[in-house]
């Protein structure tokens, strides 16, 4: 799954909160779940 995350949003672990809302606008509906479900599993993002 990290791959994939890192895929579809480069650098998704190190980014703040603020910059994703820019980096998630173009993916579909099934590319935001798999997002969700890694940053649920993970849910360290700070900031």
């Amino acid at each position: 799954m990290a791959d994939d995350t890192q895929r579809l949003v480069p650098d998704y672990d190190h980014m703040p909160v603020g910059a994703l809302h820019y980096r998630i606008r173009a993916l579909d509906v099934v590319e935001l779940r798999a997002l969700r479900a890694y940053e649920a599993a993970h849910a360290q993002r700070q900031g």
